[in-house]
């Protein structure tokens, strides 16, 4: 019998005749067609079989055959629409893919499992296709692709004898020019949203104004410029505003009566929602301590639109000046309020400490509570200090002493355990009654905010340890350990500041700690600091428990403030079925529906933190415009290949100075990137060095602050020393070149 590949039926010869065939033909046909003999019939049947079996034909539901077409490994695709399930549908944009398998194809784009961004409707991905049937792929998303900047934010300047637009994108300055006779009237300074036009026949494009948010002097326009650059919802449909109107809080019922107890809330002075309020007394060589959070979740009903509102919100929303809230005014800052001297429904954790800290029970109750007291961080540290009592700041007897008792045995613990100890200042803008910004505020914890944090940890760690013990789904709050790549450069900074950090162990936040002590109250310490934290890997909400690195906690959930983040109220309705406190139910039963809600809430906290962090830049930005020109000392923060990153007044700002205002010389990053060195004239600017320079420009719309140098830095002679001796060693094998070439000039780099 001749060989399979001279055989007709030979896989290569099935697939010549398959290939040929206008469209799907039957094993009938097929075998007509190859001329077989009744007893090769059934051979047909095996050599079609395997080739099925190889992805490389299909058998349709009427067992017809016809050639397998796979769609690209990876396609270009945008997201037009989601299922109920998570499930994502593709509109397909690679041109070079036939449009008939487009047409015939089904393919789902899957649920993200993993932390990380989920793509927005219409967003466009790079996606990964399996195949699992003649027509079905399964997509996962590679890359989430840029948007296409046929919309963009940005500043009125003058601009070629009219206006133009300057990009509030960080980076480059890009200005485009603003069509006249637009519908929208714009004055100079004014933050806008805007259109490109077709440039069909133009050298050049131009925009049209879709929006204009205010002048830039405001802080109201950079905020509405941010929830519409950011796309955060900030209206709640009607429906759902009428239906927490008149919420009232519940009855008793089954619920605890805590209203006696008294407990009180502790927050900043400009807090509006008090969501958590706290007590501790003695017990035994320890102490009881209550944490008593509203109980968002008697208010907000599994599956209603209020709750699908909040879910899709994710979190509320921090803007200078103002709050975008999760849920409706009535709720956040009404009847879920822990406001003093009211009842308010609380879902509560009581728990037992011993004399070192250690957590010896706990016991989650449903209750009603009265808040005796709304006191403030700074307040309650005064009576910390000695410098006031608590009847000075409207505390119950008592009350200040005990919860600092039991913080004070909580940290024996927390130190014991070895968690991360960073330092991250955070920078508020104050506003004046007109809504523009006045002053900037560096804020650091004091011990009254490190006792909140602590009571809420450990309140936490209860839910987390609740929920895993009853095997009920739950949200976890993880941390996952540091990139080691990252690691190796705090490694190689750690050698340039000869301070001992041994290379090739397992990094634990003890062995943080251990380096931030060596640099306290040093100039070396913020940089050091800031240098752990870029280190660190970014916390998300998983429902696979990976712990928490930086708490060193093996099992974390987020429980405390479920007025403002959606994770907390799916753990309180997780609590609340599972502990059996109620009738609430928790409708997520599926990991895989889960694992889309966790990769969606971390998303929409990560999109509330940089609304945030631009709209204050915005804002700093604002306040140093006046003062271009100045001249001000500055310490570097940063190195990078393209310039240099330095704070100044008291690390209120950051500015940028790039290598154009450096002193002309090839420049390279040494020592893990914490020094900056020129190999022509061995000048170094090194991280936490000092500088004089001066304010050359401020773009509002994107932040940025552009920094001239002055004078600072210092010299390494041993640069030039080694250049020299390289020089030396290779001068015979370069002059023939440099006769040819000739003298090269000094670049900057």
């Amino acid at each position: 019998m001749a060989s399979e590949n001279n055989d007709k039926l030979s896989s290569d010869n099935l697939l010549a005749i398959l290939g040929q065939a206008p469209g799907p033909i039957d094993l009938r046909t097929l075998s007509k067609e190859l001329s077989l003999l009744p007893g090769e019939r059934v051979l047909l049947k095996q050599r079609v079989r395997r080739l099925v079996d190889g992805g490389l034909v299909f058998i349709d539901d009427k067992r017809r055959v016809r050639l397998a077409q796979h769609m690209p490994e990876v396609c270009m695709a945008e997201v037009i629409g989601y299922d109920d399930d998570g499930y994502g549908t593709l509109k397909i944009l690679s041109q070079d893919i036939d449009e008939a398998m487009i047409a015939r194809s089904e393919i789902s784009l899957m649920p993200e499992r993993k932390r990380g961004r989920i793509p927005q409707i219409g967003a466009r991905i790079l996606a990964r296709m399996v195949q699992y049937g003649p027509d079905q792929y399964e997509a996962r998303v590679l890359r989430i692709l840029p948007t296409r900047q046929d919309r963009f934010f940005g500043r009125i300047v003058h601009f070629r004898g009219g206006f133009g637009i300057e990009s509030a994108e960080k980076g480059a300055r890009r200005i485009t020019e603003l069509a006249r006779g637009g519908e929208i009237s714009v004055k100079l300074d004014d933050l806008v949203e805007a259109e490109m036009n077709d440039a069909k026949g133009k050298i050049s494009r131009s925009a049209c104004i879709i929006s204009n948010f205010g002048p830039a002097d405001s802080a109201q326009a950079f905020i509405q410029m941010a929830i519409a650059e950011f796309d955060i919802p900030h209206h709640f449909p009607d429906e759902i505003l009428t239906s927490t109107q008149n919420a009232k809080v519940p009855a008793l019922g089954t619920r605890e009566d805590l209203r006696n107890m008294p407990l009180v809330t502790i927050d900043g002075a400009d807090a509006k929602d008090f969501d958590d309020a706290v007590f501790a007394e003695p017990h035994g060589t320890g102490w009881r301590i209550i944490v008593a959070i509203a109980d968002v979740s008697a208010y907000v009903e599994t599956d209603s639109p209020l709750d699908k509102e909040a879910a899709k919100r994710g979190n509320s929303v921090y803007l200078p000046g103002t709050v975008v809230p999760m849920l409706p005014e009535a709720l956040s800052n009404g009847m879920c309020s822990l406001v003093p001297d009211e009842d308010r429904a609380s879902l509560a954790v009581e728990i037992v400490i011993d004399g070192d800290g250690i957590k010896q029970s706990h016991r989650f109750i449903r209750a009603l509570i009265k808040s005796h007291a709304r006191l403030t961080y700074d307040a309650v540290q005064t009576v910390h200090e000695g410098t006031a009592d608590e009847r000075d700041i409207g505390a119950p007897d008592g009350a200040i002493h005990h919860l600092f008792g039991a913080w004070h045995t909580l940290n024996k613990a927390r130190e014991k355990r070895g968690t991360l100890n960073l330092n991250v200042p955070e920078k508020r803008v104050s506003l004046n009654d007109a809504g523009q910004p006045i002053s900037i505020e560096v804020r650091t914890q004091n011990n009254a905010h490190r006792l909140i944090e602590e009571f809420m940890i450990l309140a936490n760690i209860c839910a987390a340890e609740e929920l895993e013990s009853r095997g009920q789904i739950c949200v976890y709050r993880t941390h996952d350990r540091p990139d080691m790549e990252k690691i190796e450069g705090l490694q190689e900074l750690a050698e340039a500041l000869d301070i001992p950090f041994a290379k090739g162990q397992v990094i634990s936040p003890h062995r943080f700690n251990q380096l931030l002590d060596k640099v306290k109250d040093t100039p070396q310490e913020q940089m050091v600091n800031d240098a752990v934290l870029r280190c660190q890997s970014r916390a998300v909400y998983d429902y696979q428990n990976k712990g928490h690195y930086g708490l060193s906690l093996t099992r974390y959930a987020h429980f405390t403030s479920p007025i403002r983040r959606y994770a907390d109220l799916l753990v309180h309705r997780a609590l609340i079925q599972s502990c059996g406190l109620g009738d609430e139910r928790q409708s997520i039963q599926d990991l895989e529906q889960m694992g889309q809600i966790c990769a969606q809430i971390s998303q929409t906290e990560q999109t509330a933190a940089k609304a945030e962090r631009r709209t204050t830049d915005r804002l700093i930005a604002c306040l140093y415009q006046p003062q271009i020109g100045r001249q001000l000392d500055v310490t570097i923060t940063g190195l990078t290949n393209f310039g240099i990153f330095a704070s100044f007044d008291d690390r209120s700002a950051e500015g940028f100075m790039p290598f154009r205002s450096l002193p002309e010389d090839f420049y390279e990053l040494s020592d893990g990137n914490s020094r900056l060195v020129g190999r022509r004239r061995g000048t170094v600017f090194a991280l936490g060095a000092e500088l004089t320079a001066k304010i050359e420009s401020v773009e509002t719309a994107s932040g940025g602050i552009l920094l001239t140098f002055l004078d600072g830095g210092a010299y390494d002679k041993q640069v030039i020393t080694k250049r020299r001796s390289s020089g030396q060693k290779n001068s015979f094998k370069s002059a023939k070149g440099k006769a040819k070439k000739g003298k090269s000039k000094p670049r900057r780099r």
